[in-house]
């Protein structure tokens, strides 16, 4: 296995620090919690290697298209989605010293599969986040280790991020 070809990966967390809000009269609700949270050790594979994320590698340029998935199935339609991270986008994408926040604006009254989402978040049944992001930069360490360790330095873009299943 070639450790340093890897183009798309990628990482799974619990959600943190959710939170949800449906008492909008506009038919929306809002789901919060964090897709990446920085310097987390999570092994990769079957015990392959252990990788963390180091805080500062997701810069504002790798968030310019990000669309909101389940289980990162990109055969549904995207559930929010934000453009550049401007403020009319319906998933506000927040770097800060945690991880990547999300917040996402559900369409629960006119989107069966938002509303369904935001009720399985509700209920506790989706308890994780996962992203797609492409590697720019990173480090191995302790590569005469059974379990080496990748520090991700930059990250060049992030593709979607879903609440999963099984984080």
């Amino acid at each position: 296995m070639d450790l340093n070809k890897e183009l798309r990966a990628r990482r799974s967390f619990n959600l943190v620090d959710i939170s949800i809000d449906e008492n909008k009269d506009d038919g929306t609700a809002t789901i919060e919690g964090y897709a990446a949270v920085f310097d987390s050790p999570t092994v990769i594979g079957n015990n392959w290697w252990i990788e963390s994320i180091a805080r500062g590698a997701i810069k504002d340029s790798a968030l310019e298209d990000v669309v909101l998935l389940v289980n990162h199935d990109d055969s549904k339609i995207a559930l929010a989605r934000s453009r550049k991270n401007n403020a009319s986008s319906t998933l506000q994408l927040i770097v800060d010293d945690k991880g990547l926040k999300i917040k996402a604006s559900l369409d629960i009254a006119n989107n069966s599969e938002a509303k369904n989402l935001f009720s399985a978040v509700k209920r506790g049944d989706i308890t994780g986040m996962s992203f797609m992001f492409q590697v720019a930069a990173h480090e191995w360490s302790d590569l005469e280790e059974d379990t080496p360790k990748r520090k991700i330095i930059e990250i060049s873009r992030v593709y979607e991020v879903s609440a999963v299943n099984f984080p």
